[in-house]
């Protein structure tokens, strides 16, 4: 009984993350490009179908044992990667749930090792299973994945989940952001969107802020709704950079979640920054050339 709960949970948990990357395919590849990895939208595509894949077999029951070993070990890789964007990249959300849930590093931490321990136990548990697996599993595994993965591939070249209004290749002018232009509209310029009373905007100031050290890498202008007080922010912050206010329908007719770092280069959108992938002003200088 123990075994067909462990294995229930592990198949809706692969299932859900994968489903939920699969519609915003091409979200999940510019998370994977904070990491400095090249190949995003091939890797991005690949780990949603075999999320999904990992997901129906545990389900299904389909060779559990074997099953949990490949569950194991690639969790530990995410996990290193994981780590490893956190410490070199200051990366918080590792979009593991695509952009529809935003999870901490620390809880994301905390999940991969719930996964890898019932992984073991279910090792330990289970026995190889060689015998003769039922034939519409097979069939309903191959739809279900081919599905899957055809979702993964739409979803790469086009954005079906739109959760910004603004887009890469956008001119200035064409955005929410128009009445900046002529502060955005350099060889290369940042705007960063915020509300002075998020947690995580207060976090991913220290990144902006870095920025600024660097003057090669242009202009830093912060974002807010009219109708916020950014007193406390400002001083606990102490940004370096201009605050400027908007209307507040404005913003939230083109924003549905903050903070946001738009990059701008030549006066066109180049990079929208996401919540948790927030860059250091070093690693602009040093990886976006």
């Amino acid at each position: 009984m123990l075994v067909v709960i462990g294995r229930c949970f592990l198949g809706i948990l692969f299932l859900v993350s994968g489903v939920l990357k699969a519609v915003d395919t091409a979200g999940f590849a510019r998370n994977l490009s904070e990491y400095g990895f090249g190949y995003a939208d091939f890797f991005a595509f690949s780990i949603v179908g075999i999320e999904i894949v990992i997901g129906l077999c545990w389900l299904m029951d389909i060779n559990t044992k074997l099953n949990s070993h490949f569950t194991l070990w690639m969790t530990l890789a995410f996990t290193g990667v994981l780590i490893y964007g956190k410490m070199n990249r200051g990366i918080e959300d590792c979009g593991c749930m695509g952009d529809f849930v935003e999870i901490p590093f620390e809880i994301s931490i905390a999940r991969n090792i719930v996964i890898m321990l019932l992984s073991l136990w279910l090792i330990v548990q289970t026995k190889y299973d060689c015998g003769r697996i039922v034939v519409y599993k097979i069939y309903l595994l191959i739809l279900l994945s081919c599905l899957g993965f055809g979702l993964a591939g739409l979803t790469t070249g086009v954005e079906l989940y739109a959760k910004h209004s603004i887009r890469a290749g956008q001119r200035v002018e064409d955005t929410f952001l128009a009445q900046f232009r002529e502060k955005l509209s350099g060889k290369r310029a940042f705007a960063f969107v915020f509300s002075p009373s998020c947690s995580h905007c207060w976090n991913a100031s220290e990144n902006v802020k870095s920025i600024r050290q660097y003057p090669e890498l242009g202009e830093v202008i912060g974002v807010i709704s009219e109708d916020t007080d950014a007193v406390d922010y400002i001083e606990m912050i102490k940004p370096n950079f201009e605050i400027f206010s908007v209307k507040t329908d404005l913003l939230k007719n083109n924003v549905k979640g903050v903070p946001l770092l738009v990059e701008f280069r030549d006066g066109k959108v180049a990079v929208i920054h996401k919540s948790g992938h927030i860059p250091t002003g070093a690693y602009l200088k040093q990886f976006s050339k």
